[in-house]
């Protein structure tokens, strides 16, 4: 019940993946023109592991699985970068809380300048193992990368 609290506090309800939802006209332009079509910088820096031995190692594997799959070469260059921000806390015996957000930033003189906003994949949830957390970041990303591949769709 105080994992459900913590949850209806922060005013979002725990979600599992759903369904491809497309991006709006003005999010997949502004990816179109700060990216290139088979590259993509991926961060997974911002993610606030408290979760035993979850760790960047293993989120850099899943990174690389989706970009592999995807056809999307690595672009450390890049003006557009895929940044998977969250966090994850161990509660009690009662399992975890975690949040996961990717999130499409611009960058401009080697900074974040702005995000793109209207993507809509930040999911809430709880689990008591953080195998579904690894699982979690894996359906947000590849959300995410059908996103940037949706957006230039018509750009190939």
């Amino acid at each position: 019940m105080r994992i459900i609290a913590i949850a209806l506090a922060l005013g979002v309800l725990a979600a599992t993946a759903s369904a491809f939802t497309p991006p709006s006209d003005a999010v997949a332009s502004a990816i179109r023109e700060n990216s290139v079509p088979d590259r993509l910088f991926v961060s997974t820096l911002d993610i606030i592991i408290n979760c035993d031995s979850l760790g960047i190692s293993d989120l850099r594997g899943v990174v690389d699985g989706i970009l592999i799959r995807s056809r999307i070469e690595p672009d450390f260059e890049s003006n557009l970068m895929l940044v998977v921000a969250g966090m994850c806390l161990r509660l009690d015996a009662e399992g975890y809380i975690y949040y996961i957000e990717p999130e499409f930033t611009v960058l401009r003189d080697g900074s974040a300048s702005f995000i793109i906003d209207g993507t809509n994949l930040g999911v809430l949830g709880i689990t008591p193992t953080k195998d579904d957390i690894v699982d979690t970041i894996k359906d947000q990303l590849e959300t995410a990368v059908t996103v940037f591949i949706y957006a230039h769709r018509d750009s190939n």
